[in-house]
C-alpha cells in the first residue's frame, strides 16, 4: 500500500492502531472531547487510549498527532531505527525519512515540516512487511 496519498489523519490513526492503541473513529459528543467541531479545528489529531495485554483500555483518551508532535513520534523513530534527513532549501534533493535493513524503505516530503509524517509512513511500510 502506498501511504503518500493517504490523509495525515489516517496515517496518525494507522500508527496508533499499529502500536496497539484504541482509536476513536466516530464523534462522541460530550464523552471524550472528540467532537465534530474539534475535528474541524484539528483535522489531523486523533483520540487514542493505551490498552493492556488483553486489548482493554487501561488509560484515559488523549489527543495524538504522530505526524506533527515530536514527543509522540520520536519513540517510534528511535525504536524502529528510522533515519530523518532534513535539507536546507538551497540543497539539492528533498527531505526524507528512511530505514535500512533487510528491506529499505523511504518517504520524501516537500519541506522539512513533513519529516515526521514521512517517518510515520516509513514505520507503516515496515510494519506492513511484518504482517
Amino acid at each position: 500500500m502506498s501511504y503518500e496519498d493517504v490523509s495525515t489523519f489516517e496515517i496518525n490513526k494507522a500508527v496508533a492502531v499499529t502500536l496497539g492503541y484504541l482509536v476513536k473513529t466516530e464523534y462522541e459528543e460530550g464523552r471524550s472531547g472528540f467532537t465534530e467541531k474539534y475535528h474541524e479545528q484539528y483535522p489531523n489529531t486523533i483520540w487514542a487510549a493505551k490498552t493492556d495485554e488483553r486489548g482493554q483500555q487501561c488509560e484515559a483518551w488523549e489527543q495524538m498527532n504522530f505526524c506533527a508532535n515530536p514527543e509522540e513520534a520520536w519513540p517510534v523513530i528511535i525504536v524502529n531505527n528510522i533515519i530523518i534527513t532534513p535539507r536546507p532549501k538551497s540543497h539539492i534533493g528533498k527531505p526524507r525519512a528512511e530505514s535500512w535493513g533487510p528491506e529499505a524503505y523511504s518517504s520524501v516530503c516537500d519541506d522539512n515540516s513533513g519529516l515526521l509524517r514521512a517517518a510515520m509512513i516509513v514505520f507503516l511500510q515496515m510494519m506492513q512487511l511484518k504482517r
